[in-house]
């Protein structure tokens, strides 16, 4: 099975509130995810706008993460709004393509990757 890689987009409604949730949410991954490979949060334009970056080992690690987090996710609205869909790349489970539906998700399987 491959890696898959996840990019998500989202504008802070409040961006010290968004920042406060999203250091609780990666400190919560790097202490406790064991599947995730890399995950980060990137301000880009104005400020106020942020990109997910995330790699996971396979796609039964990204649904232990999405497991894990469900908590923090479900409280992503709060602070802030989804700007672009969300791309997932990767061969992935039909499992996780389920799972990524509910989020509208993009999923980009792969042609060729090392």
């Amino acid at each position: 099975m491959s890696k898959v890689w996840v990019k998500g987009r989202a504008r802070a409604k409040d961006v010290r509130a968004f920042e406060a949730w999203a250091a609780e949410l990666v400190e919560k991954i790097r202490t406790t995810d064991k599947g995730t490979l890399a995950f980060g949060v990137y301000p880009v334009g104005a400020g106020d706008e942020y990109i997910f970056l995330e790699l996971y080992k396979d796609s039964d690690a990204a649904l232990s993460h999405l497991a894990n987090v469900g908590d923090l996710l479900g409280r992503m609205g709060d602070v802030a709004e989804i700007t672009a869909a969300l791309e997932v790349y990767g061969n992935v489970s039909d499992q996780l393509r389920e799972t990524y539906a509910a989020w509208n998700a993009v999923v980009l399987p792969s042609y060729r990757e090392c």
